[in-house]
């Protein structure tokens, strides 16, 4: 769904091109911690008593799961599992 116009992305990506190379990063790394933030959040309150490396190991799969194949999430748990 997209309910944004024309107009507005065109201005958007007209002020997203305008940024520096660091400024992109800067933008790009505040979306991350924001996402990696509400994947914490929303875990925690599904499971309040998570353990600190499972609770990593969740966020990795809700943030790469679309990015990464299984078998690839699935090996990264087993070794992390193991550290």
């Amino acid at each position: 769904m997209n309910d944004t116009s024309p107009e507005i992305i065109a201005q958007m990506q007209k002020m997203y091109a305008a940024l520096t190379p660091r400024q992109k990063l800067m933008k790009v790394s505040s979306l991350f911690s924001t996402a990696k933030r509400a994947a914490r959040s929303a875990i925690l309150r599904e499971t309040p008593d998570i353990s600190e490396k499972e609770l990593t190991l969740k966020i990795f799969r809700r943030l790469y799961q679309s990015s990464l194949s299984e078998e690839y999430i699935q090996g990264f748990e087993k070794y992390y599992r193991q550290l």
